[in-house]
C-alpha cells in the first residue's frame, strides 16, 4: 500500500477517517479506477493498534455523497469495537488463563450497535453483509 499519496495513504498517515464525496472531482482518489469499479464516494478509516496500522475499513458507494456524518460516527464506533477486541486478544495472549472477561456486556453492546452499522455496510455497491450483525432472539423451547 502506498502511503505517500491517495485517500487511503492520507488516512494512514494522519490516522483519521477521511471521506470522498465525489470520486469524479476529488484529487485524492484515482478517478479512472473508481469509474471502472462504479465507485462514486468513499470513506476510509485506519485501524491503529500499538502504534501500528492493523488494518483499514474502506467503504464504497455508487452514489455521490452517500456517506453522512452519522455513517462516520457509526464507523468510528465499529472501529472502537475492533480495537477493544484487539486489546482483549493481546491480553489473552499475554496472560492465558488469567484474563476473565465478562462477555455478556460486550455482546449486548455489539447487539445494540448492529442496527446502526448494517445500513452503512449495505451502502457499498453490490455488497451484501457476510453475516447478519443482529442476533435473533432466543426461541422458547
Amino acid at each position: 500500500m502506498q502511503v505517500d499519496s491517495g485517500l487511503t495513504g492520507e488516512s494512514v498517515r494522519t490516522r483519521q477517517i477521511l471521506r470522498c464525496d465525489d470520486a469524479e472531482t476529488d484529487p485524492r482518489v484515482n478517478r479512472e479506477s473508481c469509474q471502472a469499479l462504479g465507485i462514486a464516494s468513499v470513506v476510509v478509516m485506519p485501524l491503529a493498534h500499538e502504534q501500528e496500522i492493523a488494518g483499514l475499513f474502506e467503504l464504497f458507494s455508487d452514489e455521490v455523497a452517500a456517506f453522512t456524518e452519522r455513517d462516520l460516527e457509526v464507523l468510528q464506533r465499529l472501529g472502537e469495537m475492533v480495537h477493544t477486541a484487539l486489546l482483549h486478544t493481546d491480553a489473552a495472549r499475554t496472560n492465558p488463563g488469567v484474563l476473565q472477561v465478562e462477555a455478556e456486556p460486550i455482546v449486548e453492546k455489539a447487539d445494540a450497535e448492529a442496527p446502526a452499522i448494517e445500513p452503512v455496510i449495505e451502502k457499498s455497491p453490490g455488497s451484501e453483509p457476510s453475516a447478519n450483525l443482529s442476533r435473533p432472539s432466543a426461541a422458547p423451547f
